[in-house]
């Protein structure tokens, strides 16, 4: 919307709610994550949908991150799993990888800011800290868990982050 209040566009995609978004802000592309399993790639330009990527069957897309280190890497979480797309591939060759790292639903998903580790809050109250870059992709939970379900995660800047 404008300050008017008049809308500007309407993007459509997907089949059921809409639960996150990210804005690749080097491609002008905005990523949406759905109840669906689905995730909608429109180019902020044209508001065309330029991508619709079935990340799961089962399981709705809570959580996109796209870290300002990696600007054409997207991931996101569909129940257990993270998965690590590349925006810059088609519909069909985007899915790069796919990790499961957690035994409970993944919540959200955050980076920190130098961008080599990622955090992924989930329902049995962990953080589990992941290292893309690794050949074995490192899974390792924090210790202290919540006693509840664990929603969010942020890193904290101007902090050291050790995995």
């Amino acid at each position: 919307m404008t300050s008017q209040g008049d809308r500007l566009g309407v993007l459509k995609g997907h089949t059921r709610s809409v639960l996150c978004c990210q804005v690749a802000a080097a491609r002008n592309l905005l990523v949406t994550g759905g109840e669906d399993g689905l995730l909608c790639v429109h180019d902020l330009r044209s508001q065309a949908l330029t991508a619709r990527i079935q990340v799961s069957q089962e399981e709705a897309v809570p959580s996109l991150l796209i870290s300002s280190a990696r600007p054409d890497c997207l991931h996101a979480s569909a129940g257990c799993d993270l998965f690590e797309l590349d925006l810059r591939k088609g519909d069909t060759e985007s899915c790069v990888a796919s990790h499961t790292c957690t035994t409970a639903e993944i919540n959200q998903v955050a980076a920190c800011p130098e961008g080599n580790l990622i955090a992924a809050a989930d329902d049995d109250g962990y953080v589990t800290i992941i290292d893309p870059n690794s050949q074995e992709y490192d899974c390792q939970k924090l210790h202290g868990r919540h006693d509840n379900i664990c929603s969010s995660v942020l890193f904290q800047h101007h902090k050291q982050n050790q995995g």
